[in-house]
Parts: C-alpha cells; structure tokens; sequence
C-alpha cells in the first residue's frame, strides 16, 4: 500500500475482506492479552480496530459482504468514522471548521472537521458525529485536560413529538471515568427520559424519579455511563425544548 495519500485511496490501495477479517483477528487477540496497564498500546490498538471495522462497513452492501476476493471502496473523507482518532493541524475554535490528519488502513487523509469544542493546533482529536464531528481526544495523564468539561449536545427552541428522539444524532461518552451533566428547560410539563443503546439492546430510563419536570423549570441531572453507550432523550408530550445541554464531565 502506498504511504501517504490525500486523497481517495488508489487502486492499488484497496484491500479484500479476508484482509481486513485477518487483521481484525489478529489485533483482537492481541487486545485480549496485553496487560490493563498499558493503556497507550491499548488505545492504538482500539483505533486500529475501528478503522478495520471501517473497513467492512464500507464494504457492506444491502446489509452483506461482497466476496472475500472483492476489494473494498474508498473511504469517504466527508462521513470519517466515529471514534477515529487524528490530529488538528490547525487552531480551531469551537464550532468552527478546520484542517486534521488521520491514519486509515496504511494511508493518510488531510480533511476538514467540525470542532464541538476547541481544538490547538498538533492536538489529538476524534470523530465524535456526522459530518465530521471532531472534540480533543483527552489525555488522562493531564489532569487540566481530562477535567475539561466538553459540551456534546444542545437544543434551543425546538418543537418536539412525544417518545421521538429529540438529538439528531445520540451521544457516547469519550472515555471511562466520565459522566453526562443533563440540563433541560422544557415549555411544558412533561416526563423527561433517556433512551440508552447499548450492546445487549436498549433501556429507557426516567429522570427526576419519573415525575414529571414543570414547565420552565431549569433541571440538571448527571449520568455515568461506559463508552459502548449510546444516548438519546425523549418527552412523554408534545412540547418545545426551550433549553438542553449536554456535557460531559470527570466524574466526582
């Protein structure tokens, strides 16, 4: 494979299924035997995994693998995956766009992404939504990064439908040893819910021991949760979410 491209990956670039099953074995069994200590080995080789399973969704079609022997499309710079990790070429404010490296599969993407928060320059980052999405990728060895509160989510004046999801896209934490801090300002009186996905299915789970928030209420509640959890909210009622924010914190 070549080493570096800008582009989309060439021809000679594409790798097959088998490929990339042989690699996503191998790495799988090396997860299973380092030790707990070595996070930064740990945290490679978890960014190697996601961009192999990458790799096959890209490949699915219809909801099944091509051939093993059938090489696999290019990658599409524009919809990065979640949880790939890169690096800020650039300062970038949040909310603003910015330039950021990433290593997929052999070769090395220069894209724009989305910063939710901000981002200096040389910074590790990763993939947090569509569109590019992109937050720093805490260092837990620096107590002022791995603090830093980071804003994930937020709603203003939005009318929504009883028992649909109110985010566009769900949430997940970055990292273990963090918490969601939910605020919410609902226009109505309704009940306020989450709607976790999770690898054994889904749960719902009611805040505010499942009474119901008053209308124009400020309420604040905080969630720890695993990385493997994806959070979406609901009402039980039409009504507009005045306010809601989502931030992820240290846990306390």
């Amino acid at each position: 494979m070549s080493s570096s491209s800008q582009g989309s990956l060439s021809m000679e670039d594409l790798v097959t299924i088998g490929d990339v099953h042989r690699d996503l074995n191998y790495i799988e069994r090396v997860l299973d035997r380092i030790s707990g200590d070595d996070e930064y080995l740990e945290a490679i080789l978890q960014n190697q995994r996601t961009q192999l399973l990458l790799l096959l969704q890209q490949a699915s079609v219809g909801g099944t693998l091509p051939e093993s022997d059938e090489p696999i499309a290019p990658i599409d710079r524009t919809r990065l995956p979640r949880d790939l990790v890169g690096t800020a070429t650039v300062d970038i404010p949040q909310n603003a766009h910015g330039s950021a490296r990433f290593e997929l599969n052999g070769s090395t993407y220069h894209t724009e992404i989305h910063a939710v928060a901000d981002i200096d320059a040389f910074e590790p980052v990763r993939i947090v939504g569509p569109g590019n999405d992109a937050e720093p990728l805490p260092d837990e060895t620096d107590p002022a990064t791995a603090s830093r509160p980071v804003e994930r989510a937020s709603v203003f004046g939005r009318a929504v439908s009883a028992n649909a999801d109110i985010l566009q896209e769900p949430v997940r934490p970055r990292t273990t040893g963090t918490a969601f801090r939910v605020s919410v300002v609902l226009a109505d009186g309704a009940d306020f819910s989450a709607r976790l996905t999770h690898p054994s299915g889904e749960t719902d789970i009611e805040f505010n021991s499942g009474n119901t928030l008053s209308p124009n209420g400020l309420y604040t509640f905080d969630m720890a949760l695993t990385p493997t959890v994806d959070v979406n909210f609901r009402v039980s009622a039409p009504t507009t979410v005045e306010y809601l924010v989502v931030t992820e914190v240290l846990q306390g």
